[in-house]
């Protein structure tokens, strides 16, 4: 019952000019180093009875070589369902991808969750399944849903649509084969691969060049095994508080801050971007998840396997005082 769907609904193309999914990229590459713009060379190419080895050479001869822009120019839209709260953390990890989520504010968790085959019958199973009875539990008792939520364990069933180009998820299939990464998220980003390499096979084949990591931007790794850095800031600094680290600004004068604040004046907005602020602070999963979905800022994250060591959670205050805080804590 509700098993996962991976669906690709929809990506860049025009049928009635016959650009497919791989045209965009293919013939903007060819008007890099032509005279005429891509959509004349596009016009040309498909009348060509070689075009699918061209756009084999031209990939090759490009993104191949690690020419990554090529590939931000093939755009993919997936309706995902009955995927892991986990795949999520994973999908929006990657700071150039886009989603729009099922919210548990509004919505309740009935898919129930996902449960590998080697916890079957062990204690990881009955405690999720408890989990689950005490979110009933506390949905009965009109506990706010926003909080009720907080409950229920990473492999809880949501859904998601995403849109991202070819470099992003070829970013989130490399991110997807680092150690410790769960078998239902590595499943995930597999079936979205999958699923693109169907309608642009000669674009989404590995060429050693196009899976590079310094050409990807950096994503928060809330699955690796160890974060050093970050482990050594908490050992330094601790987690009972926010901590500025640093912070560093370029020469603004107040009025040109006021100009850009209060007149929405952009050149000077700009100018904002390169006052950096840096904070360590702690936060709840939940907490974490939405600014990393909704791109509130570059973060980097100590990794779920020594935030667990740690033991420190969050309960809500609508839950604090209450017959469930008990249970709740018991669960954390």
């Amino acid at each position: 019952m509700y098993e996962k769907k991976v669906k690709l609904v929809a990506w860049l193309q025009n049928p009635e000019e016959k650009w497919d999914a791989e045209n965009s990229a293919s013939c903007g590459a060819r008007a890099c180093v032509r005279e005429k713009d891509s959509y004349e060379i596009h016009k040309q190419e498909i009348a060509r009875p070689d075009y699918e080895k061209r756009k084999e050479s031209i990939f090759r001869e490009t993104s191949g070589r690690g020419h990554g822009a090529v590939l931000n120019q093939s755009c993919f839209l997936f309706s995902i369902d009955n995927l892991t709260r986990a795949s999520t953390f994973l999908l929006c990890s990657s700071e150039y991808a886009q989603h729009l989520q099922q919210s548990l504010r509004w919505t309740t968790a009935e898919r129930g969750f996902y449960l590998p085959k080697s916890l079957i019958g062990t204690a990881a199973e009955r405690i999720m399944k408890s989990q689950f009875e005490l979110y009933s539990e506390m949905q009965k008792a009109e506990i706010p849903s926003e909080d009720t939520r907080f409950i229920l364990p990473l492999y809880t069933k949501t859904t998601i649509q995403t849109l991202l180009n070819a470099r992003e998820l070829m970013h989130l299939d490399s991110m997807s084969n680092e150690q410790n990464i769960p078998s239902e998220v590595k499943d995930t980003i597999k079936q979205m691969m999958d699923e693109a390499k169907k309608i642009a096979p000669h674009l989404m084949k590995n060429r050693d060049k196009n899976y590079e990591k310094l050409a990807w931007f950096p994503s928060s790794q809330l699955f690796a095994p160890i974060n050093s850095t970050m482990d050594d800031l908490i050992y330094k600094f601790g987690l009972e508080k926010i901590i500025l680290i640093d912070s560093s600004k370029i020469p603004m004068k107040q009025e040109a801050i006021r100009k850009a604040i209060e007149e929405r004046d952009e050149a000077e907005l700009a100018n904002l971007k390169h006052y950096h602020f840096t904070f360590l602070m702690p936060m709840s999963l939940t907490a974490f998840h939405q600014a990393t979905r909704q791109r509130t800022w570059n973060q980097s994250v100590q990794s779920l396997e020594s935030a667990v060591e740690y033991g420190n959670f969050v309960i809500p205050p609508s839950i604090k005082g209450t017959d469930f805080e008990p249970y709740y804590k018991f669960f954390k």
